[in-house]
């Protein structure tokens, strides 16, 4: 590992145009001085170019910057919740960290990725070299519309940024395929037959395949299961210590996302695991490196490049020796509503693809005629029953929701809800859950809870799945799935 000596980095943030560049880029956002191996406070900010140079002279290496535009980057504390967030954050630029093993495929993804933005109707496009193995794309927020459907555009981070990059996924992967063709072995090493997947035949998700299936565990004492992959004599629970039942191997494949078991095996590749698109950057407070940082690893300098020179980029140009006097810009000015396009076919994508997974899943969805006990209930709901800060409001409807749909009747929901707002702090309005048990009760036909891979049970921290999360995605279908074994188990001790 190269790490940067105090002499080198000095040499180059006492460069007047390198001390701008950064100053420029970290304008309204937090930033992260790294020391080294170590980071320094959180938050920072960097408001001239004089302090480049000062943190500079006490052992600074790099600067990392956030990818969301505060109002003011100082005022943000450790522990704040989404709506405290959301009323710092006055914006919030698209960045897209592509980080492939792969140095050549990091440069033909970065241009396929770029391309399909200007498809877009982006001209608007910074890009530039990480400093180490890939790159980072930005679109900045001054492109955007100023609402994303009735929310306020600055609000809708970061669950719209998975949007986005799903569906730039979907447009990038067959743009990908056809310019590798069959030279995925000579290139990477990895066999093309490494790659197969299965396609579910409801909602089109891609799992890999498991051709000897996992040993199945259930403990007698607290219900919990696992699983393993090589075969093992006996398992001890993980939650209570108790010598766990064997349940002998399972075969049977289920799909992560929707729970359906028919799949499509006809020449279906999955090449994510080598465009590696990085979904850290996917939430809030998380960080990427400053144009024109230095690359601890490296020691290279992260250096934007054009588009055009995408594919014939190399890395000596960013030796921190090779650097211009007059420095590229990465973030780009841009026009209002350039990005709407984008933005407009997002939704309609996000839109036709909930409405696959959820006809999916109705079609797993087995009605419930008479109340299941809250032991069978997944982490997530027993977690948000104990009480919550924040998010009470989305956790009321999506209790009501689900309540109703493991058979619990108008009464039993509207006193355990009580019962469950008691515990929050501080406690909605009683009228407002009375309003929205109404506005249950108003509904022609018994909804579910959002899915599991809804971003809302993560964001209020509830999301902290079992093994036997990972077979479903929807929390009614976890309960009446528990709760059919729960029953089986107790005729069948």
């Amino acid at each position: 590992m190269i790490m940067i000596s105090l002499a080198v980095s000095l040499s180059y943030y006492k460069k007047l145009q390198v001390q701008e560049a950064i100053t420029v880029s970290c304008a309204g956002r937090e930033v992260a001085v790294r020391y080294g191996e170590r980071f320094g406070k959180r938050p920072d900010v960097i408001l001239n170019p004089r302090d480049v140079w000062e943190v500079a002279k006490q052992g600074a290496t790099s600067f990392h910057i956030s990818e969301e535009r505060w109002s003011n980057p100082l005022d943000i504390e450790i522990g704040m919740g989404k709506h405290q967030l959301d009323e710092l954050r006055v914006g919030w630029d698209l960045v897209i960290d592509v980080d492939c093993q792969f140095w050549e495929y990091s440069k033909l993804i970065t241009y396929l990725i770029i391309e399909v933005l200007q498809e877009e109707g982006i001209s608007a496009i910074g890009c530039k070299f990480s400093g180490g193995k890939g790159f980072h794309i930005i679109v900045p927020f001054e492109a955007f519309p100023e609402h994303y459907g009735s929310r306020p555009m600055a609000s809708v981070f970061p669950d719209v940024t998975r949007d986005i990059l799903n569906y730039i996924l979907d447009k990038v992967e067959p743009k990908f395929k056809f310019r590798i063709k069959d030279e995925i072995l000579s290139k990477t090493g990895i066999q093309k037959e490494s790659l197969k997947v299965l396609e579910c035949s409801s909602c089109h998700s891609l799992i890999k395949k498991n051709e000897k299936g996992k040993k199945e565990f259930i403990c007698p004492k607290c219900e919990s299961r696992a699983e393993e992959d090589e075969p093992v004599p006996f398992r001890k629970c993980d939650r209570c210590g108790s010598i766990m039942r064997d349940m002998g191997v399972s075969k049977r494949i289920v799909c992560n996302n929707c729970g359906g078991s028919k799949f499509k095996e006809e020449n279906v590749y999955d090449l994510s695991s080598i465009m590696n698109l990085d979904s850290v950057l996917i939430s809030s407070r998380h960080l990427f490196r400053s144009p024109y940082s230095l690359h601890e690893k490296s020691g290279l300098v992260s250096l934007p490049v054009k588009k055009e020179e995408v594919l014939s980029f190399n890395k000596e140009s960013a030796d921190p020796k090779n650097i211009p006097e007059k420095l590229p810009v990465f973030i780009p000015s841009a026009q209002k509503n350039e990005a709407s396009r984008l933005f407009e076919n997002v939704f309609v994508f996000t839109q036709k693809k909930q409405a696959r997974l959820d006809k999916a899943v109705k079609r797993e969805f087995e009605p419930v005629t008479s109340a299941l006990p809250e032991s069978a209930f997944p982490p997530c709901m027993k977690l948000t029953l104990q009480g919550l800060k924040d998010g009470k409001k989305r956790a009321a409807f999506f209790l009501i929701n689900f309540l109703s749909s493991v058979g619990w009747s108008s009464e039993m929901i509207e006193k355990r809800l009580l019962e469950w707002n008691e515990k929050n702090s501080p406690p909605l309005r009683k009228g407002y859950i009375q309003s929205q048990l109404k506005s249950n009760k108003n509904q022609p036909k018994t909804m579910l809870p959002p899915n599991c891979a809804n971003p809302v049970y993560k964001e209020i921290g509830v999301c902290h799945p079992d093994t036997l999360c990972s077979t479903i995605k929807n929390p009614a279908n976890y309960t009446i799935k528990k709760a059919r074994r729960q029953r089986n188990e107790k005729a069948n001790p």
